[in-house]
């Protein structure tokens, strides 16, 4: 069942207008607590994921910021919402956030059925969020056609997912996209494109690709800090280069409107 008494959710950001991503960053490195979620949204330099993880972050402060009038008060699905790593960020806008995930899971509050349905009405919801959730379901349409189906008239999808990264399967690892792929699928679900944005151009995207599946095989594993260190130099130098928007890059993050 929904909780109805929005009492999880933190005070929003007291602010004339909405806050600068900065202003956003540190509220959210102040009052992050859990250990879990802070390497997840900023991840230390020499750490794995470190650019694609601060990047990605930003990328959702972003979506935040331009959102923020329209957050307050609006009901949030995070749809896979896993350990909801973006919940504060999300709250501290005055959004009321709920999560759904298959399987058990203590942070969630709804629990998708092995269809991939959801015990929602339709039209619930103001916004639904998913993060590196699409590669890992198995029929993506039908996922997207169960969030436009909860979403209001107007309503947003906000979606970040995998153009180019190592398997991991957690608990299934199925898809990839290209910017055009992912269009297709979500205009195919009902979604009129509001933007579109990558992490990681194709040479740093293939990369990090590389190193990390190293990392998955334990090639590294005598001098991981090292590889890691110098894989982000090296990547951070390639991120500088200019060209045409990537189509696969390592991250998509496109928002979508409910047609």
């Amino acid at each position: 069942m929904i909780p109805q008494d929005p009492t999880r959710q933190l005070q929003s950001m007291p602010t004339a207008g909405p806050p600068t991503v900065g202003q956003l960053r540190q509220l959210i490195i102040e009052t992050e607590l859990d250990p879990q979620r802070r390497e997840r949204l900023f991840e230390p330099f020499w750490g794995p994921r470190a650019l694609v993880v601060r990047k990605l972050t930003d990328a959702v402060l972003r979506f935040v910021v331009s959102e923020w009038k329209s957050l307050q008060g609006a009901r949030v699905l995070d749809y896979g919402c896993g350990s909801m790593p973006y919940y504060r960020i999300l709250s501290s806008a005055g959004a009321y956030v709920i999560g759904a995930d298959i399987g058990p899971n203590q942070k969630a509050h709804i629990q998708i059925s092995d269809q991939g349905g959801l015990p929602i009405a339709n039209e619930s919801f103001d916004y639904v969020v998913s993060f590196q959730v699409l590669e890992h379901v198995a029929t993506p349409h039908v996922y997207l056609i169960e969030a436009n189906r909860i979403l209001k008239p107007n309503g947003k999808l906000f979606l970040t997912t995998h153009g180019t990264w190592p398997y991991h399967p957690t608990p299934g690892d199925y898809h990839r996209w290209t910017k055009d792929g992912l269009i297709y699928e979500m205009k195919k679900a009902g979604f009129d494109i509001c933007s579109i944005d990558s992490i990681l151009n194709e040479y740093s995207a293939a990369l990090q690709l590389f190193v990390m599946t190293g990392d998955y095989r334990r090639v590294w594993r005598r001098c991981r800090k090292l590889v890691h260190l110098v894989t982000n130099l090296i990547i951070w130098a390639l991120e500088q280069r200019r060209g045409p928007s990537p189509q696969l890059p390592a991250i998509l993050c496109v928002l979508g409107i409910k047609i």
